[in-house]
């Protein structure tokens, strides 16, 4: 999951003392650069995966701070960072003695709430703790505004681990026929962005990403995951932290596309709702039956024609190793029947409450559940 532990300085750059709290700031040597910046990445196309490997880039350590690095410290991030690409998304890097004199303990600074930078910034502290442990120098380390995982002695990634990775993330890809981009970084990792068609988004029940995208849990790379709804929407991403279900878009209706040609029909759909409350008629709503023939009442009608225009964030896959912790004053939503031309079958419990709120807003909008009771004063 690591760089090795013993490469030659990459890039060659200028290191500018600011005399303030001891802060060094790190720019990009342009006196000795080519005119122009050297290619972030180099891509191929695999059949129907795009395959982009990312070239060590000193814009990196552009208006990154760097707070209180020994020389061992300041080298190790110099080297490291560039490997990231030309836009890891750090501010800041600091690091201090740990409590008690025990370490040292490394701070990172991302103002970005993108899942993928924030693996980034995770695979690049892990190695820059590695780093420093081969110099006898124990490092914890964290993230402003976020947890990080305990650093330990990591081994090195070589060159055919890693390209054993991206070989095993490309065949596995090539057999489900999907459409992907698979990012290489030099540091030792593997990013995975999977966008599903209309098929693969609403035709499976259960969909294990992990190895749609060739995840092995023996090796020593460092992989995320981004899965991608027809529309863009990130129905699922794992690096970091994961999510599934409902990770990140506005919680009320998104103005969607129909369904397109080949899988346009009428949709038929029932809709079983458990409510989270103590009494029984309140708990367990009537079913909800649509039949979205051209005939159907208006209500119906509108409420037919918002679930579509909706469905990447309404009928998404389930996940097949989902992990949550649970919810119990979380609603569940059975869904059951076809939207257009497919056949659906949902069952959205604890681990996806924020698509089965999604669910009972839309039904309420539309006059098909009572509303919430407010609670008496």
């Amino acid at each position: 999951m690591v760089a090795g532990s013993r490469r030659t300085p990459i890039l060659a750059i200028v290191v500018l003392a600011v005399a303030v709290g001891g802060t060094v700031w790190l720019l990009d040597d342009r006196g000795t650069s080519p005119s122009r910046p050297p290619p972030a990445a180099s891509a191929a196309r695999r059949d129907d995966v795009a395959v982009t490997t990312v070239q060590p880039d000193p814009r990196a350590l552009r208006h990154v701070a760097l707070v209180g690095a020994t020389p061992v410290e300041s080298a190790a991030v110099r080297e490291l960072l560039p490997l990231l690409g030309p836009d890891p998304g750090i501010d800041r890097i600091a690091f201090t003695d740990g409590a008690g004199g025990r370490g040292r303990h490394l701070r990172i600074t991302q103002p970005t709430g993108d899942p993928q930078r924030a693996w980034l910034g995770e695979v690049f502290a892990r190695d820059v703790a590695a780093r420093l442990s081969d110099h006898g120098e124990t490092v914890a380390y964290g993230f402003a505004g976020r947890s990080g995982r305990p650093s330990g002695q990591l081994p090195p990634t070589s060159r055919a681990a890693l390209g054993a990775a991206v070989a095993k993330a490309t065949a596995a890809l090539r057999k489900q026929r999907a459409h992907a981009d698979l990012t290489v970084y030099p540091i030792g990792a593997v990013a995975v962005s999977l966008q599903l068609d209309e098929r693969a988004m609403l035709g499976g029940e259960r969909a294990d990403w992990l190895q749609t995208a060739g995840d092995g849990d023996a090796d020593d790379v460092a992989r995320y995951l981004d899965v991608l709804a027809p529309d863009g929407t990130r129905i699922f991403y794992h690096g970091a932290s994961t999510c599934s279900g409902s990770c990140g878009g506005p919680p009320t209706d998104v103005p969607g596309t129909p369904l397109p040609p080949g899988i346009s029909a009428p949709s038929a759909l029932s809709i079983h709702v458990t409510l989270p409350s103590r009494t029984p008629a309140v708990a367990h709503p009537p079913d909800v039956h649509l039949d979205c023939v051209g005939s159907a009442p208006s209500d119906v009608a509108a409420l037919c024609h918002a679930i579509v225009l909706d469905r990447y964030r309404l009928l998404q896959p389930l996940p097949a190793r989902p992990t949550c912790r649970a919810r119990a004053a979380s609603p569940k939503v059975n869904v059951r029947g076809t939207i257009g031309a497919i056949p659906i079958a949902r069952a959205y419990g604890t681990c996806e409450a924020a698509i089965g709120k999604r669910w009972v807003a839309l039904l309420r909008r539309h006059g098909f559940l009572p509303a919430a009771r407010r609670a008496s004063g």
